[in-house]
């Protein structure tokens, strides 16, 4: 199949970035563009495949800065050392760090990485419940290294807090006209914001409860071998509620039914069962998540066009917001 000459743009940024990797000589092979330029990179001469991304997300939004993503990456090489999950281990640039830049078409700095690649089968079709059981396991483990392992004070890290929030429900009614959200709708958007502020504050950000995430675990994020789950796409060092994980993967499966969300929660607690999962946090956060991903796509014209985004949008106020700031609980009925 032939390559569009996007593609064929982007493949020359790829080769300029491989130049600061030992690798031979490699061949990328473009795979898709998202929150981030995607190639897999055929290294013959080493016997590896890698995955080489471009942090030039489509839409709108800041990418990972440098920083950020170095951060990330050491974090991630620590996990794969310390719990044996399968990840994709960063590699190394000839200077040692894990981030090189190259310039873009605009001459604008680009930000790569390359990891190892990881082999496994996407999931097909809904989940089952056994596949979310150990999603929800894996989630823990990740989760019970960060509290053991927090991250410094002051590093570089996309941050998903109150102040996160708020820029997203401001970017909503920046984004969208009346028609598409009316006053009476972002009222409630504004409501359900104010109860998820709140219990922000109240949760703070000790260990146990705040610290690194993966913070997009969701079918185009996890492979499967066997009875394993290899989570991938980490991308910069990410701090957030545990919680706020949680809800990210269930908003992606709430359209399933209560009987997997329950079944991931239980995956869950079986390998973290302390502090207990509160349906009425967690649920507080499917909603922060929903706002994250709608507001999002609210800055990719298709995207914001479709029919999708405007159930998507609908299930966010009707649903998650509504119930969020008059306190009803909705996750598991």
């Amino acid at each position: 199949m032939s390559s569009t000459p996007q593609e064929q743009r982007y493949t020359t940024l790829a080769e300029v970035a491989l130049r600061h990797y030992a690798l031979g000589p490699p061949t990328p092979t473009f795979v898709q563009q998202n929150a981030g330029i995607v190639f897999r990179v055929e290294a013959p001469a080493i016997g590896s495949n890698y995955l080489l991304k471009l942090h030039k997300r489509a839409g709108t939004g800041a990418n990972p800065s440098a920083e950020q993503l170095e951060a990330g990456l050491h974090w991630l090489a620590d996990l794969a050392r310390t719990t044996g999950v399968t990840v994709q281990v960063p590699v190394a640039t000839i200077t040692g760090q894990f981030v090189c830049q190259i310039a873009g078409d605009d001459r604008q700095p680009i930000n790569c990485t390359v990891q190892h690649w990881v082999a496994g089968d996407p999931p097909q079709g809904h989940f089952t419940a056994g596949q979310v059981w150990r999603i929800g396991a894996l989630m823990a483990t990740l989760h019970a290294y960060s509290h053991h392992h927090p991250a410094p004070a002051g590093v570089a890290a996309m941050r998903h807090d109150a102040d996160a929030l708020a820029r997203n429900v401001g970017l909503l009614r920046r984004a969208l006209d009346m028609t598409v959200l009316p006053p009476q709708a972002y009222a409630v958007l504004v409501a359900a914001q104010e109860e998820m502020t709140a219990l922000i504050q109240r949760l703070g950000t000790a260990p146990a409860v705040w610290g690194p995430v993966h913070g997009d675990l969701h079918h185009d994020n996890l492979l499967f071998v066997g009875d394993e789950v290899r989570p991938i796409d980490f991308t910069g060092l990410r701090l957030a509620h545990y919680a706020y994980d949680q809800g990210v993967t269930l908003y992606h499966i709430f359209y399933q039914e209560p009987a997997i969300r329950r079944a991931f929660v239980a995956g869950y607690q079986h390998v973290r069962p302390a502090p207990a999962v509160d349906p009425r946090v967690v649920e507080a956060f499917v909603t922060y998540a929903a706002i994250d991903n709608i507001a999002w796509n609210s800055t990719i014209p298709e995207q914001a066009a479709s029919p999708l985004f405007q159930r998507n949008l609908q299930q966010l106020i009707a649903t998650f917001c509504t119930n969020v700031a008059e306190g009803r609980p909705f996750l598991f009925s």
